[in-house]
Parts: C-alpha cells; structure tokens; sequence
C-alpha cells in the first residue's frame, strides 16, 4: 500500500513535480525556476547534466527519497514567497530535518538560518552551529551571559 498525499501546489504554473519522503510521500507542484534562482544545488541539479533536469518528453517529476516532507515545505514556502505561513516554532523532529536539508542542500538564505537558530534556541538544543562562526544551540543559561558552552 503506498502512502502518498495528494499534490500541493505552490505554483500556480508550477512545471516540477517534487515526491518528497518515503512513507508517506508529499508531492509537492513547484516552479522549477525558482528553485533555480533560489540555491546553486537546485540550478545545478534541475538545470545541470544530473538525473533530475528536465526529461525530452512527458510530466518532470524529481524523486527525493531521503528528504523529510515536513522541513522540505518550509523550503519550498520560503522559496514561494510564503514566509507568512512557515512555522515559527517547528517542533524537535522538523527543526532536525530542517537543519540536515539546508546542510544537504547548501542553503545560506538567512531567512531559513534564522528559522533554524531561534527554534533551537526555544527547544534548548546544544551541539555545533548551523553555520560556521555561529552557535546557534547554546542553552539559555549561558545565552544572558555572552558565553558559549562548549
């Protein structure tokens, strides 16, 4: 029995279909340019000689098995436009999908860094930085005092 939620459509004129997630899986309707412009990873893959460009004929449909469908919407809100309707506080399981698709995908929008960062800091995580120079994960304890835990 598959598991696959019924398209959602983030572009009216979307020409990508994204299957995003194993079980279940979300289909997501995006414009492919838009990804393109908004990480080198997406232009490369989508736009480059990779398995995922755009196929000669029929319907362009790009697997992503390994990606959490949940922290792979909030990508694709941001890169829609839709920064009114992405999470302000993901929950622990979400966050940590996020965090492992922008390192996956090499995404430096600070928008999302910044997503990432305060709700590691509301869930109390600690451990290395999302981004490098940046301590993102230090506990609120030592936050006041400009210190970090090491």
């Amino acid at each position: 029995m598959e598991h696959l939620i019924a398209l959602k459509i983030y572009d009216q004129h979307y020409d990508l279909i994204l299957v995003v997630g194993t079980a279940p899986q979300v289909k997501f309707g995006v414009c492919s340019r838009s990804l393109a412009r908004f990480n080198r990873v997406f232009d490369k893959m989508l736009y480059g000689l990779f398995l995922e460009r755009k196929p000669a004929t029929g319907e362009w449909v790009v697997n992503l098995p390994e990606d959490n469908p949940s922290a792979f919407m909030i990508i694709l809100k941001l890169v829609h436009g839709d920064h009114l309707n992405v999470p302000d506080q993901p929950n622990a399981d979400t966050l940590y999908h996020l965090v492992a698709t922008i390192h996956y995908y090499n995404i430096v929008d600070a928008g999302i860094y910044g997503i990432a960062a305060d709700a590691n800091l509301r869930h109390g995580f600690r451990g290395p930085g999302i981004m490098a120079g940046v301590d993102v994960w230090m506990p609120k304890s030592n936050r006041a005092g400009g210190e970090k835990d090491r």
